[in-house]
């Protein structure tokens, strides 16, 4: 079970007793001017801070303390013998909270390599750290391939982010000469095989990185043509016709 539900779950459940509790005036210790309300948002942003501080996000935790002293303020006031019951203006306390975790992100997260991808339901998955290096090593390093099935009506997208991929077609004998495929290429290498007779009519966008066209050695009849459109992001785009 994860760290995260456990707390929620406990918090969830404290929550629900001194409601009772409340419910029947069962105090247990409370005085009578705090609201119970106080002491369950009290207690979420302690959470809040305790799992924040657990996965080293130092910088997540400042306005979640400065909420809890905002919320005691008139208690900390009495406690330390000011009279006007205020301790600042609130608009100063969250001035305090954004400049603290503007510095501290700045202190920590400088040099700190961050690596996000997509997973498969399409949500971005951020990750820090080793784990990032990893993750991007991984990326980087696979190989995927594709087949296209030229039997049937060709109209696919094809989305690389670094690694590397080959595109083959199959079934070219039935192809009936109006494909088209979008290819995005970023920071990758996509080759497409290119059976022999076909001509390729390029339409990508190529910014900082390459497109290379491999003709065969021999001397073939065109009779087929396939558009390939997209965008190639610092990577490399080959064709080549076997």
């Amino acid at each position: 079970m994860k760290r995260k539900n456990i707390l929620w779950g406990l918090f969830l459940i404290l929550a629900a007793i001194l409601l009772i509790l409340n419910t029947f005036n069962v105090n247990l210790g409370i005085p009578d001017n705090l609201p119970v309300w106080k002491i369950l948002l009290a207690v979420a942003l302690l959470f809040v801070v305790i799992n924040e501080a657990i996965k080293k996000n130092f910088e997540a935790v400042f306005f979640p303390i400065v909420f809890i002293i905002m919320l005691f303020e008139g208690e900390i006031a009495t406690l330390l013998n000011i009279e006007s019951g205020d301790l600042t203006s609130a608009w100063t306390f969250l001035l305090i909270a954004f400049l603290l975790t503007v510095g501290t992100s700045l202190l920590l997260k400088h040099g700190k390599f961050t690596f996000t991808v997509k997973s498969n339901d399409g949500e971005e998955v951020v990750f820090t750290g080793e784990e990032a290096k990893e993750k991007f090593r991984e990326i980087k390093n696979s190989r995927s391939v594709y087949y296209v099935d030229c039997s049937e009506p060709i109209n696919k997208d094809i989305e690389i982010n670094m690694g590397s991929a080959e595109v083959f077609f199959t079934n070219a004998e039935l192809y009936d000469g109006n494909g088209k495929i979008s290819v995005d290429c970023n920071m990758a290498k996509v080759v497409f095989h290119i059976p022999a007779g076909w001509i390729v009519d390029c339409d990508i966008d190529n910014n900082l990185g390459s497109l290379k066209m491999n003709k065969p050695s021999a001397s073939t009849e065109i009779s087929k043509r396939i558009k390939i459109t997209g965008e190639n992001n610092m990577g490399k785009i080959e064709f080549i016709q076997e």
